[in-house]
């Protein structure tokens, strides 16, 4: 049992190591993000003085850094505008600098995120300890109950305390990744189907997932798609690669499951004694340690010999086993024949108890529905990311507007390159712009058209809706009010990310709290009642058997 404890407790801090690693680094880039702000406050001041971005960049450089990695969309953003203005030079729109005003434009996208991060950090403190707290006071409470009953024994250390033990643990784990999963923004991880990838490299894996995705094209199709929109990458068919794992998981993991639990209620049987409390209350306490030994090595010895006997033909072979003889003698049952009778009776059950207990159709069952829902479990992973990723598609829209306020006000900007730029920062949507940036060449229109279709998105529609009337007008009047939508897009989504954010901590906060419930009821309410009632039972027994 400490074994088996062991190796969960294993998985558990090496779940938690994993992903408060993952909670150190987002917080350690928000941390940049909002020095990055700071920086790009002090470049705009140094701008407006020298009017010149390298001398500006240099002046500030001596002081500040920029410490987000090169990959971050923030930095991407500002590299593009310094590109721009080394490359075209700064112009003035409405007697602004076009360069400050996009740094602001940035300023602004960052400083509503910082606000909404900090909100969550505070939303969700002590949550992921508060919910694997429970989980280490186990041996404590198991080493307490056992000191106040020994009986309670059966129920911490038998089949009862395994089973509760994986239950407790299993919660845990997917309550403690369930709070980081809301807490942590999705990562953009392009190794996400390695293990799949892999045994996709086998012929015969691959051939009878192409015969699936023949039979089922349509349905495969829209999956593909769906893969695509929540991820920006993946396809289908490392997708149900993921659910045969997935499935292959289940079913080892339940059949290892049963094999550990039978063994436990095994040996769960052969420590119990069922000799009669009345019975050993006339014994001295040395003398009880004895009998109590001398019973375990019987049903030990009984239990392989013993196999398919009905009670008359086990009584019949107790009589000639030595151990039984000196057990009557300790027990004085060579007087008392009803005595005798009914331990034979209660040491049969016990060995039939163990006998008992091989694979069952239930047991079959059991391992059948497991596996059958492990299957289906990447089917919830993709709900729970659709779900998720309205944060993501409103972080995005407000991306893609700024790149394009990057760029309206240069005469030379064309509608190519604004799709173009979309393109390179778009995450979730990179797939649906590549297509649009392919087909624009030969199809305008109808490439817009589709792009508008396939992201419905309230922002990318507007955009879409400018650049074609970029047909017709210049690119910076057909953008004229982009702004303004700006501005109230990025309160609009203020308001939105707020609620999910709300939404989201009442989740984290119902959630922590599981585990200690569990704890108390399976691990204290439940056997202390058991052990109760057990007793009772006992010393009604006793009292009928002590005044016949």
């Amino acid at each position: 049992m400490w074994i088996f404890e062991g190796i969960l407790y294993v998985i558990l801090l090496l779940v938690f190591i994993r992903y408060d690693r993952k909670k150190r680094l987002w917080i350690k880039t928000v941390s940049q993000e909002e020095k990055f702000e700071h920086y790009l406050s002090e470049l705009s001041a140094a701008y407006g003085k020298q009017k010149n971005i390298e001398e500006a960049v240099a002046e500030v450089e001596e002081s500040h850094t920029v410490t987000l990695p090169t990959e971050h969309s923030y930095v991407r953003i500002y590299g593009a505008m310094c590109a721009v203005i080394r490359e075209d030079g700064d112009m003035l729109s409405d007697g602004y600098s076009v360069f400050q005003r996009n740094l602001q434009y940035l300023k602004e996208e960052i400083r509503e995120n910082l606000l909404l991060c900090k909100s969550k950090m505070h939303g969700f403190t002590g949550l992921d300890v508060l919910s694997v707290l429970p989980v280490c006071f186990l041996p404590v409470v198991r080493l307490w109950a056992v000191r106040v009953s020994e009986g309670l024994s059966a129920y911490y250390y038998g089949s009862y305390g395994m089973l509760t033990t994986v239950l407790l643990f299993a919660a845990t784990i997917g309550i403690y990744g369930l709070i980081l999963w809301l807490f942590l923004p999705d990562e953009e991880q392009k190794d996400r189907y390695r293990l799949e990838k892999w045994l996709l490299q086998f012929p015969w894996m691959a051939y009878l997932l192409d015969v699936y995705v023949s039979r089922h094209y349509t349905k495969c199709l829209k999956k593909n798609e769906q893969i695509k929109q929540l991820q920006g990458f993946g396809n289908v068919r490392a997708f149900l690669m993921k659910k045969v794992c997935f499935f292959a998981a289940a079913l080892l993991g339940s059949v290892l499951f049963l094999t550990v639990y039978q063994n436990a209620e095994r040996s769960q049987i052969l420590t119990q004694i069922k000799i009669p409390s009345y019975q050993l209350m006339m014994l001295p306490e040395r003398a009880q340690e004895q009998v109590k030994k001398q019973y375990q090595e019987l049903v030990a010895q009984v239990v392989p010999e013993t196999f398919k006997m009905d009670q008359e033909a086990f009584k019949e072979h107790l009589e000639q086993l030595a151990v039984w003889e000196e057990l009557k003698q300790e027990l004085s049952l060579t007087e008392s024949v009803q005595g005798a009778e009914e331990f034979v009776k209660a040491l049969f059950l016990q060995v039939r108890a163990y006998q008992e207990i091989r694979i069952a159709w239930y047991h079959i069952l059991f391992i059948v529905v497991a596996s059958i829902l492990a299957f289906q479990i990447p089917e919830l992973f993709l709900v729970a990311e659709q779900w998720k990723s309205r944060e993501k598609r409103m972080s995005e829209c407000l991306r893609l507007q700024t790149v394009v306020l990057l760029l309206i006000h240069y005469e030379k900007t064309t509608v190519e390159e604004i799709l173009s730029q979309m393109e390179n920062f778009a995450v979730l949507f990179q797939s649906q712009m590549a297509e649009a940036v392919d087909h624009f060449s030969y199809d305008r229109i109808r490439s817009l058209q589709k792009l508008k279709q396939e992201i419905p998105d309230e922002p990318v529609q507007r955009i879409c809706d400018a650049l074609e009337f970029c047909e017709e007008l210049p690119v910076e009047e057909a953008f004229l009010n982009l702004e303004d939508e700006r501005e109230y897009f990025l309160k609009k989504n203020m308001e939105e990310r707020k609620n999910y954010q709300g939404e989201c901590i009442a989740l984290a906060k119902m959630a922590a709290y599981l585990p200690m419930f569990l704890l108390i009821i399976l691990k204290l309410v439940v056997p202390f009642v058991a052990e109760g009632l057990s007793e009772l039972h006992a010393y009604s027994q006793s009292m009928t058997g002590f005044f016949r």
